[in-house]
């Protein structure tokens, strides 16, 4: 099958009839905390990813993005190896577990480079930044991912959360201090402070910046690890010809 034969059969494959009161797409916004519109965009994005596995001589990196709807579909047993790898690819596609450590890291992070490389390519126009990310952008933290059940918990960012905390104290401190305050807030004393908050920010930095380089594995057509950076995970359960 020629590539543009393979391109106008994947491009037009749906999991499920489409008929379905939960579909496919409506899961996967669901589960991911994303808008209809967004996890329909990603669904497009991972059928071109599909593509690149097919026609690249080397292996191919997905994003996370592109991952989850990767993961997602191998749940769809029947759909993903029989009327994807069977019918529409004739050729399994596999998803595996990375081995994990550095030199894993460093070959994913070549290999999603690469990828990107070869969709511009492939597709004559770059990949969508809020799909694909950078490489340093897709592999800038570890997430450590949990199932969380949202009719139970309420799920706040830890940003909003130390925002709050920080407003609250502060809002404190310049109520019931305001003697104090008259006293500390002369320039000497305000610009110890502004030292002393960028030296806090400078060490926390090269902390973050020293996990990640830890911490790193990634996806590919031949593996995806479970001790990832930025959320590549799984345990590649999923498997069969």
């Amino acid at each position: 099958m020629d590539q543009a034969a393979l391109w106008d059969k994947i491009q037009t494959f749906r999991v499920g009839s489409g008929t379905e009161e939960l579909t496919f797409v409506q899961r996967l916004a669901r589960e991911n905390g994303w808008t209809l519109p967004y996890a329909d965009r990603v669904y497009a994005e991972y059928l071109r990813f599909i593509f690149l596995a097919m026609v690249s001589e080397q292996p191919v990196t997905p994003s996370d993005q592109i991952d989850q709807a990767w993961h997602l579909h191998l749940c769809y047993s029947r759909s993903y190896w029989n009327d994807l790898c069977k019918d529409v690819l004739q050729r399994p596609l596999h998803h595996g577990p990375t081995a994990g450590g550095e030199a894993e890291s460093s070959r994913y992070r070549e290999q999603y480079s690469q990828t990107l490389v070869r969709y511009a390519e492939a597709f004559g126009h770059p990949a969508p930044r809020d799909i694909w990310p950078p490489v340093r952008k897709r592999f800038a933290r570890r997430d450590r991912f949990e199932r969380v059940n949202r009719g139970k918990v309420f799920i706040v960012p830890k940003r909003v959360v130390v925002l709050g905390a920080c407003t609250t104290v502060a809002a404190t401190l310049l109520a019931g201090c305001e003697k104090f305050w008259e006293q500390a807030l002369t320039e000497e004393n305000i610009l110890i402070a502004l030292v002393v908050i960028l030296v806090l920010l400078f060490i926390w930095g090269l902390f973050k910046k020293s996990r990640n380089r830890r911490n790193g594995s990634c996806c590919s057509i031949l593996g995806c690890g479970g001790c990832s950076s930025d959320g590549c995970g799984g345990d590649g359960g999923c498997g069969g010809d």
